[in-house]
């Protein structure tokens, strides 16, 4: 009787243990996704900063060709630029939004792998393909605007470069967020 006894009570230690041992992994996995859930909005931040950016560009550049006197065609390939962006941060965005997170978890690394491996691609393949053609001309219309020469030409494009390089940097700063929101996400997803 009294090994039944024994039994009995390591049965109910081992129940009670599977319990806890569920109840951990519910809180684990509720904590999992609360942390991909808060790294996707901050995704989706970064996402709606970069529409807003090319939304003021398209809304801003012909009011440049009456002010500046920027010629239409630098205008026209401006906004087609600023709409190729619109539609390549839609198109890569399109599988990051609220319900990810709650998907298994082998579909959120696969889209948030993705995410970031064109990312990566964009920012050192396509940016530079797109912004030295387009800054060059920029800078030479700007430069030619004025009718200068020599040092003061060049002396007239300092505030674009200025201005250039402050772009670049937010534009790196947005990148990155979202570079490391992926990587914690993925971090998570591994431990």
């Amino acid at each position: 009787m009294n090994e039944n006894q024994e039994l009995q009570e390591m049965r109910q230690q081992i129940a009670i243990l599977h319990k806890k041992l569920d109840e951990q992994e519910i809180v684990n996995s509720k904590l999992m996704k609360h942390v991909i859930k808060n790294r996707i909005d901050i995704i989706n931040r970064q996402t709606l900063g970069s529409y807003a950016s090319a939304l003021f560009t398209i809304i801003i550049f012909p009011f440049l060709h009456y002010a500046q006197g920027f010629s239409w065609p630098l205008v026209a390939s401006t906004i087609l630029m600023m709409l190729v962006c619109i539609f390549a941060t839609w198109y890569y965005h399109r599988p990051i939004n609220a319900r990810l997170a709650s998907q298994d978890m082998a579909t959120v690394a696969k889209t948030i792998t993705t995410l970031k491996r064109r990312y990566h691609n964009w920012i050192w393949y396509v940016t530079p393909t797109m912004l030295i053609p387009w800054l060059s001309w920029f800078l030479w219309e700007h430069s030619s605007h004025f009718g200068l020469q020599g040092w003061n030409k060049l002396l007239v494009c300092i505030p674009v470069v200025v201005g250039g390089l402050v772009g670049l940097l937010i534009g790196l700063h947005m990148h990155r967020k979202v570079v490391n929101a992926c990587n914690e996400i993925i971090s998570q997803i591994e431990e």
